[in-house]
């Protein structure tokens, strides 16, 4: 199991926007994140989410599926104008 983090710099004023996009989105796509974090302390304007996944390959068809229809496509034209950058990361648990 995984979990994949990824976090997005919001352009400044610009949050609501980023919000309401990724609400409407969600709506249409069915393996959507459902939960998403802004950030309170430390880098502001971060807009985060989380989702667990069975493996890497999941991840990856994910993104295809997505940015392959034509929401997707017209989204990420849009978001990119929301955003000047972000990361992924990719998080397994740990037995202790």
């Amino acid at each position: 199991m995984y979990v994949m983090r990824v976090e997005w710099q919001v352009k400044q004023g610009r949050m609501q926007e980023a919000l309401a996009a990724v609400k409407k989105i969600g709506l249409t796509v069915p393996r959507f994140p459902r939960r998403f974090y802004v950030s309170h302390l430390g880098q502001f304007g971060r807009l985060t989410y989380d989702m667990e996944l069975e493996s890497l390959d999941e991840w990856r068809k994910i993104n295809e599926e997505f940015s392959a229809r034509p929401e997707g496509a017209e989204f990420w034209k849009m978001w990119n104008e929301l955003v000047v950058g972000g990361n992924v990361q990719a998080w397994s648990p740990v037995d202790l």
